[in-house]
Formats: C-alpha cells, structure tokens, sequence
C-alpha cells in the first residue's frame, strides 16, 4: 500500500499553481501545495516561490522535528538540505500583505498519521553514510535504513550502494523514539531471482569475506554470492585489476548451496561465483 499523492516524498512534485487566487486568496486556506524554498530570514521564516505565487513558512511550521543550530548561525541545521533545489509540500494556513502564510509541520503531522508498521512506500534519498541511508518517506517525514536492512551481503560502504539510486520503495520496519525517524527496509522490498548452477546472473562484489579468500557479491539484496578472489586481482578504485569492488559484473554460478546461517523457517541459498569473461 502506498501513500496517497500529497504524501509522497517533497521532491518528486512539481510546483504549484494556483487559478486566479488575487481575486480572494481565502479560498486556498487549507490547500496543500508544493513550493521552491528561497531564504531563510532575519525574522525567521522560510521563504517560498510558488508557481505564481509567494510566501513564507514560520519558524514555529518549519518541521515536526525539533530546530537545532549551527553554532554561530541562524539557520536550522535541516534547512541546507531542503533549500538546494527541492520542492517543500506545505499547507497554506493565512494570507497577508500579498503573501500567503504556510505550514510544512501540519502536512508532516498528516503524513505522519498515515504511515503505518509494515507499509511500503516510496521514498527519495537525502544522503547515505558508510553505514546507512537516510530518506524523505513522505512530505519530508525521515526514516533511516540501517546497513542490516540494505542488504544481505556484508557491506563496507553503503553509500556505494546508492550512488546511483534516488527514488525507490522501502518497508517501514520500526520507529526510533531515541533518533526520532522512522526505521526502513531496502532489502525487503526486492525481487527474488530464480537462480540455478549454469546460470548467469549480474551482481555487485560489497566486501572481501572475513578470511580474505572470497568477496560478497551482491546480486539482489537478500540473495548472496561469493567469489573466490585468490587468482584475481582486486581493488577498490578502477585501476585496471579484475574485480573492482561496488562495480557490476556479470558471474557464472558454478555452485548453490545453503547458507550456514539458517532458522527453521528461513532457508537461504549462497552462490559460488566465477567471473564471465
């Protein structure tokens, strides 16, 4: 189940227009829009661009989230994120001096109403670390998927992972009081490949095993191979050896077997790979 419309992540929406709102702006009062964040003021407020039209959002409506500060500046530590080019969704709640007045908190505080324990949604990357990815799941509300939920595969760098992935869909798993975000999962939401001895499959080496004789593979985030790395080179950065860690190749499985690591009701496969020449 997945979001309705006004709740996705801020920047998948394009600005807002309004018809005609100088003729009697009262008609928009409650109207959820989507708009381009300018400045952030002396008197504290976030400035905003509509389509055809301006306004500012106060700082008591910024966000659900408590404002902290840089030392030494004025600006909320989240602001820098939200000004470099996305979209804010926020609902207008006044109108004065030609300027509307609007509420990102209460389109939060609604988002937040309809996100539930197990849900799939949508969300879009805002930044990812070596060990966890942080994304918008809906008119800014932030959850953080934790390298366990990212995949199966020992990972060293998750940031890596995501290099080129921005808008996908997560499970909500869990709510941090302590981290005040919600807790997703990456890997939860893939596809399972039918996968035999023989076959041909693509995948991602994400770190060398604990001995040092194989790398992880990764060739959807729950299913796992490994490749013996001790006739081949490796290396992390792209300086020619065979196996370039975080880049995609493809592998010939040459064995499937089961994972070690295994519960009565979860039986998982491992998958012993050879490069494809």
């Amino acid at each position: 189940m997945y979001l309705v419309n006004h709740f996705l992540p801020e920047s998948r929406y394009n600005v807002t227009t309004l018809d005609s709102w100088e003729s009697d702006p009262s008609v928009y009062i409650g109207t959820i829009v989507h708009v381009f964040p300018m400045d952030y003021t002396e008197h504290e407020s976030l400035n905003i661009e509509g389509g055809n039209f301006f306004g500012y959002i106060p700082k008591n409506e910024l966000s659900i989230y408590p404002i902290d500060y840089f030392k030494g500046s004025k600006i909320p530590r989240f602001l820098p994120a939200i000004i470099k080019g996305n979209r804010v969704t926020a609902k207008i709640i006044g109108f004065k001096d030609g300027h509307f007045i609007l509420s990102r908190k209460q389109t939060m505080k609604e988002a937040l109403a309809l996100l539930n324990i197990d849900q799939i949604v949508m969300c879009t990357k805002l930044s990812a670390t070596h060990t966890s990815v942080f994304v918008d799941v809906g008119a800014g509300i932030n959850a953080i998927i934790p390298s366990a939920e990212v995949s199966d595969c020992t990972v060293e760098n998750v940031a890596k992972i995501f290099q080129n992935k921005y808008y996908f869909p997560v499970q909500i798993t869990d709510y941090s009081i302590y981290k005040d975000k919600f807790i997703a999962s990456y890997k939860k939401t893939s596809m399972q490949l039918k996968i035999a001895k023989g076959d041909k499959v693509k995948g991602i080496p994400t770190s060398l095993t604990y001995d040092g004789t194989g790398a992880f593979v990764q060739i959807t985030p729950t299913q796992v191979g490994i490749i013996d790395v001790d006739d081949i080179s490796v290396s992390y950065e792209d300086d020619g050896s065979d196996l370039i860690m975080f880049k995609e190749y493809e592998f010939l499985v040459t064995r499937v077997r089961l994972s070690r690591d295994q519960t009565k009701t979860t039986k998982k496969n491992i998958y012993s790979l050879k490069l494809v020449d």
